[in-house]
């Protein structure tokens, strides 16, 4: 329902009865968003996902005006049967509504993570982000024989990702991939790769179709279960291969 004297968002063609737009993702949701953002030309548009309305930021200029300066009204989290009923059991801190129960969470999240003790580690911050746009330079230019004033496009994903990835392995366990050619770096990105399809927003199935709890056997929920163990298994698996060993911080 759009409230009165509001106008309808825009909201791309093709929604089927029930499941909405669901069934129009493939593999690439990002690519799919883009082009209909693209099709519609609007910096806000409204897709529908089973019983759920889901409204497309597309600029960052919208998305600080909701997120930032709205961000009371507008931040709050999803109360997803998916992410807090059947992978965390109410236990998460990121998927949290805004509500009593996430104000204690964040109490105990944010004294643990003090500006103090963020700033030790700012020289790692620095080091490995200089070390990434120097990557991406030469990789871009160098071994491309590009220049600078032409460098060839170059997905930046994985580098963002070694990046991430070597600040936190620094930290936790003192080690560090060389580049994304790294076989450690192939690994864990394969991990996280799988680890993002657990948390991808078009996998939250029991949001959208709620009645899918009611499978007999309550096959949905063991299928989860099932793709958390083996993602943690396989990151056990990583650690043991490469004798990493994480220490308390």
């Amino acid at each position: 329902m759009v409230p009165k004297g509001l106008k309808p968002l825009p909201s791309p063609p093709g929604a089927r009865f029930y499941i909405g737009h669901y069934g129009l993702f493939v593999d690439k949701p990002q690519e799919t968003l883009t082009k209909w953002a693209q099709e519609l030309n609007s910096e806000i548009y409204s897709i529908k996902m089973g019983r759920l309305n889901v409204i497309i930021l597309n600029t960052d200029k919208i998305v600080g005006e909701l997120l930032q300066k709205r961000g009371a009204i507008y931040s709050s989290r999803l109360d997803s049967e998916y992410l807090s009923r059947y992978l965390f059991r109410g236990a998460e801190v990121g998927n949290c509504p805004y509500n009593d129960y996430y104000k204690k969470l964040r109490a105990i999240t944010v004294g643990n993570y003090t500006p103090q003790q963020i700033e030790k580690h700012s020289s790692l911050i620095d080091k490995v982000t200089k070390e990434m746009l120097s990557e991406i330079i030469y990789v871009s230019t160098v071994s491309s024989n590009s220049s600078l004033s032409n460098p060839e496009s170059i997905k930046p994903h994985p580098y963002i990702r070694r990046t991430t990835l070597n600040i936190i392995l620094t930290v936790v366990a003192g080690v560090n991939t060389t580049s994304i050619n790294d076989p450690l770096f192939k690994r864990l990105n394969k991990w996280v790769d799988g680890i993002t399809d657990i948390f991808s927003p078009v996998n939250n199935k029991l949001d959208y179709f709620p009645i899918l709890k009611y499978h007999p056997g309550n096959k949905m929920k063991k299928l989860l279960e099932t793709k958390l163990i083996l993602c943690l298994v396989n990151f056990w698996k990583i650690l043991n291969r490469e004798k990493i060993k994480i220490h308390a911080l």
